[in-house]
């Protein structure tokens, strides 16, 4: 996993070796996740011990976080506004997938903490109010709200920029298109003159001195 990410530069782009690299650690990254998600799942099921779990919450959510990192990073690279909204999409499963399991947990404690229930119901319930679940977290539609403008700038970032890359290509047309018929007006200069053309220049330059 890389050490570091770097931050997106307009004016220094990162090269498609690094963007591959950095995909290669969010693909990582995200593997570690869910990973770790089913891990919390089978130790709910399991009745297991509540200091695990938070361990192992407090892992993806630091991984959640370096995940944010290289897709904010891979999204200002995006060169089209469907790859910008494929990368939004997987960036929202990533944090619902974790905040799903946060809650979950947070279930699944307040369940072991109710001494009037039995191991058995209290691990129903847990089950249930996973389920059963209606909409993200506060915290979560937060993310959300800051991830739909982000991607809304992103997609604008990115028609500005084809703009420019189309306005460029047709000014280099342009300047091409002069340079050839200069290059070619110039090669007629130096072309000596036809028979044809230097008897009418000669027959020119005959009645010029007649009229002196």
């Amino acid at each position: 996993m890389a050490t570091s990410i770097p931050v997106y530069d307009a004016e220094n782009p990162l090269t498609p070796e690094v963007i591959a690299k950095l995909e290669g650690d969010r693909t990582i990254t995200r593997r570690k996740i869910t990973t770790i998600c089913r891990e919390v799942e089978s130790t709910i099921d399991a009745t297991g011990s509540i200091g695990s779990l938070m361990i192992m919450l407090t892992k993806i959510r630091t991984l959640l976080a370096t995940h944010e990192q290289l897709s904010e990073t891979l999204i200002a690279h995006a060169t089209s506004d469907d790859e910008v909204d494929k990368q939004f999409q997987a960036q929202l499963k990533y944090l619902r997938k974790v905040e799903d399991t946060a809650a979950a947990i947070k279930a699944y404690r307040v369940s072991q903490n109710d001494a009037s229930s039995s191991t058995a119901s209290s691990v129903a319930s847990m089950k249930s109010s996973r389920i059963s679940q209606r909409g993200p977290p506060s915290e979560t539609q937060r993310k959300l709200r800051e991830l739909d403008e982000e991607k809304k700038r992103k997609k604008v970032e990115v028609d500005e920029a084809n703009e420019k890359a189309t306005q460029a290509k047709q000014e280099l047309e342009r300047l091409e298109t002069e340079l050839e018929k200069l290059e070619v007006d110039n090669w007629k200069l130096r072309q000596p003159a036809s028979p044809a053309e230097d008897g009418l220049h000669r027959q020119k330059m005959g009645v010029e001195g007649k009229r002196r």
